[in-house]
């Protein structure tokens, strides 16, 4: 219903200041996706770390140089809650969630970015994951995890494959072939 969407997972939690710091600044840079930083917490919601894939701009920033920076970076740039996205842009696109599969992040993720006509990205981090837990499907992946990440990155390769042809002439010079080249080996070394 509103402007933008935030996907949040049920154990994780957002930092209310940051994240209105957050929400105050959209209201100054009008975008269709954005990519956060975000802190890593343990299960009872003690810091452990904050994740600096993003440099730290005293404001939201887009370009080839920052998307090369970002998409070369080695970790978790496949996760939803790390992106704002404009929710006029999610219904345009028709991005939705793939049902009864894991690892739709990747890709809703891979996706949305080749959707975006600009990502802009920030440093200030207001998620905060709780990383390594014992319960989480991605440190105890099963037969099926393992089957849907193959055919996720299956779908995620036919997608690189097609989408030069689908883009506009601006997209398609920020796409050239080394970042969809990147992009694909993210999604093939995942796991």
């Amino acid at each position: 219903r509103g402007a933008y969407t935030v996907f949040l997972d049920g154990d994780d939690f957002v930092d209310s200041p940051s994240f209105g710091k957050m929400l105050d600044m959209l209201g100054k840079q009008a975008c269709e996706m954005m990519a956060f930083d975000f802190h890593m917490v343990s299960e009872d919601g003690a810091p452990l770390m904050s994740r600096r894939q993003i440099p730290d701009l005293p404001y939201p920033q887009a370009g080839e140089a920052l998307l090369r920076h970002f998409l070369g970076s080695s970790c978790s740039i496949w996760n939803v809650w790390r992106y704002v996205y404009s929710t006029e842009f999610l219904r345009k696109n028709q991005l939705t969630f793939r049902e009864s599969r894991t690892c739709e992040d990747i890709e809703f993720t891979v996706r949305a970015f080749l959707a975006a006509g600009t990502v802009f990205f920030w440093h200030h981090p207001y998620y905060c994951y709780r990383a390594w837990r014992k319960a989480s499907l991605f440190n105890s992946p099963d037969e099926k995890h393992i089957r849907d990440f193959l055919f996720i990155v299956k779908e995620c390769k036919k997608t690189l494959d097609l989408f030069p042809s689908t883009l506009s002439d601006r997209s398609r010079k920020l796409w050239h072939r080394p970042v969809k080249t990147k992009l694909l080996l993210w999604c093939l070394f995942q796991e």
